[in-house]
């Protein structure tokens, strides 16, 4: 049995764990566009951050294995019955609840705990599905995108994805429509997780920003740097790239 089952694997989902561990104890790794992972008001706590979950990990309340896991190895351990907590995306609820699964009926909802005070926080990352328009869209192919667009994001679609694929509406109204509510009763336990959502570093280089953070934050939870340092280099990388 493991205690807490999340995904530590080199790719983007490490980058939204990890802005939840440090947004959670009051740090932050860009701001306004600047790098701020090592400057001083935040330097400790990014380190606690990261030092924090190396030591779940070396307390065995994260198996070892957590360096490989992605969302569906987390989602497969916690719907088998062997954790007792996993962060995860609100698709893995209608899942764990499935007539087949082990813990049907079993699970709960709530926010990610806070780091230490006074900073400490509930905090969780930011997702989404984002739609755009090409710019290089002729005029016709503008309008045709808006139409999609606006009938996506619509009322009543966003209570069907709800409904049929368990994607959260964006819309207040769709959130609290009736149809919305019974399908996924869980949602009233949720809002409060979305309403202390954070998103990840705001920046037009946003991959490279996400790529640095992954490699720093792996190395430490599999040992190969320790949280001090690793937050060092990442600052100097990060500073190398935006500025």
């Amino acid at each position: 049995m493991n205690g807490f089952v999340w995904q530590g694997a080199r790719y983007e989902g490490l980058t939204c764990d990890v802005m939840e561990f440090v947004h959670s104890f009051g740090g932050e790794i860009i701001e306004s566009g600047d790098v701020v992972v090592d400057d001083p008001r935040y330097f400790d706590k990014n380190v606690a951050a990261i030092a924090f979950m190396k030591k779940l990990v070396d307390d065995g309340v994260t198996p070892k294995g957590v360096t490989t896991y992605m969302e569906e190895e987390a989602r497969r351990v916690f719907q088998n019955g062997d954790a007792v907590f996993m962060r995860n995306w609100p698709y893995a609820w209608s899942l764990a609840n499935a007539p087949d699964s082990p813990v049907a009926g079993k699970v709960g909802i709530t926010v990610l705990p806070k780091g230490p005070e006074p900073d400490g926080r509930n905090s969780a990352t930011l997702g989404g599905w984002n739609l755009g328009i090409n710019r290089n869209s002729s005029k016709a192919e503008i309008e045709a995108a808006k139409k999609l667009i606006k009938f996506l994001t619509s009322h009543e679609q966003q209570v069907f994805k709800a409904v049929h694929a368990g994607q959260t509406p964006t819309r207040i109204s769709a959130y609290n429509d009736p149809r919305t509510i019974e399908a996924n009763d869980f949602y009233a336990d949720i809002l409060d997780v979305f309403l202390s959502a954070e998103p990840r570093p705001i920046s037009p280089i946003y991959n490279e920003i996400s790529y640095e953070i992954q490699v720093a934050v792996h190395s430490v939870l599999t040992g190969q740097a320790q949280p001090k340092a690793a937050v060092e280099s990442l600052g100097k990388n990060l500073k190398g790239l935006v500025y």
